[in-house]
């Protein structure tokens, strides 16, 4: 069986496009309403992924979406992207969440706001905070990292107060740094080989 690129590069797109979204705060959210198991189809499809929050098993077939809680795991043939994430978030194309407390496994990992979490990925993204390891071939952190990012490039936009291991290790204010090359742009000197700290 021949697998359709086109089609596997438009879901990719549609389900990027959709998540990335800001989903609006939904009056009919009750945050107790709780159930161990919900089936997505599509982003918002069905209409519990906005409604029900998990505690246990949220599984994408293709993905899984909501503004959300899972406690538990969320699991995608594609891609998972609820808001809140208190476990493992594991799909082989994308992960998509606000806030994560656990495990992102995917090629692609976005965190919209604060992760305290393990990382793993070809392309981890955390538009603010990050504590804990990121693993992958290219880190990025909007604001502070404190924990350790390791991949071929590591980036830091305000500073970090972990480690960064890569061949390029980019932070703006100050850090850990080992690496083919090490960039702390504040420091004194700002660009040293295999190692760099301030």
């Amino acid at each position: 069986m021949k697998l359709n690129y086109k089609i596997l590069a438009f879901i990719l797109i549609t389900f990027i496009v959709i998540s990335t979204q800001k989903i609006q705060a939904n009056d009919s959210i009750n945050q107790n309403n709780w159930t161990i198991f919900q089936l997505g189809i599509y982003p918002s499809f069905p209409l519990s992924e906005d409604i029900n929050n998990v505690s246990g098993l949220k599984f994408g077939l293709p993905v899984s979406s909501g503004p959300t809680t899972v406690d538990g795991v969320e699991l995608s043939v594609f891609g998972s992207a609820t808001d809140y994430v208190n476990g493992v978030q594991i799909a082989p194309l994308a992960n998509l969440t606000n806030n994560i407390d656990g495990v992102q496994i995917s090629l692609i990992n976005c965190i919209r706001e604060n992760s305290a979490s393990l990382n793993i990925g070809l392309i981890n993204v955390a538009y603010f905070n990050t504590s804990g390891l990121q693993i992958g071939g290219f880190n990025m952190t909007g604001k502070e990292t404190t924990g350790i990012q390791l991949a071929c490039y590591n980036f830091s936009e305000t500073q970090s107060d972990g480690a960064q291991l890569g061949i390029l290790n980019i932070a703006n204010k100050k850090g850990l740094q080992f690496g083919l090359i090490n960039i702390i742009k504040d420091s004194y000197i700002p660009c040293l080989p295999l190692f760099n700290n301030y």
